[in-house]
């Protein structure tokens, strides 16, 4: 009787655990499907990120050829007649700020319109310190040139930044801030401010 109880056990046992192995075995089976599902969908929006990214890098592509266009037409515009677009106000910003040891940073903020009838683009606009009544740097000052890409017509920009210059190396009396509108190598607009 023992031994067709513990054979009845035994068999029940095998019975269990073949019951569970073909459980686990179909619970793997369907996240092995799943996880083959989620790679091949990654693996299609990794198509698709790659054909945006092909598309966007095309796109851009084309921004750069127009404002490259754009840059060659303001030039060529410039050469044939006078571009309306201006220096329409210049601000000191706050006061002279330490930056690192003896040098000193003078923010400024200008205000560029272009009053002209056409978009431009390709300016440059750049700030300096010059000695009062020359044409001569500032010396150990850094001025900026920044860069304005596109300018619509009837638009302002105002544009921020920053002089840098050697403590001691001039005074608010000797030197004037100098400012210059141009488009490659003709001049638009240009002027000098006073340091207080």
């Amino acid at each position: 009787m023992n031994r067709k109880i513990v054979l009845s056990v035994f068999i029940i046992a095998i019975i269990a655990l073949a019951l569970a192995s073909w459980i686990v075995h179909n619970q793997v089976s369907a996240l092995q499907t799943q996880i083959s599902e989620l790679q091949a969908r990654n693996s299609a929006l990794e198509v698709q990120i790659s054909e945006i990214q092909d598309h966007l890098n095309e796109t851009q592509n084309q921004i750069s050829e127009q404002q490259e266009n754009l840059r060659d037409i303001t030039y060529e515009l410039a050469l044939s007649r006078p571009l309306n677009v201006l220096i329409t106000k210049f601000n000191w910003v706050g006061d002279f700020n330490p930056f690192g040891g003896m040098t000193m940073s003078y923010p400024v903020k200008v205000t560029v319109r272009n009053n002209d009838v056409v978009d431009v683009s390709g300016l440059t606009l750049s700030v300096r310190l010059l000695i009062k009544g020359t044409l001569i740097g500032v010396k150990d000052s850094y001025g900026f040139p920044i860069q304005i890409d596109e300018l619509k017509a009837g638009e302002s920009q105002e544009i921020s930044g920053g002089i840098l210059a050697t403590l001691g190396s001039f005074s608010t009396d000797s030197a004037v801030c100098a400012v210059r509108l141009s488009v490659r190598d003709i001049v638009l607009d240009e002027g000098t401010y006073n340091l207080s």
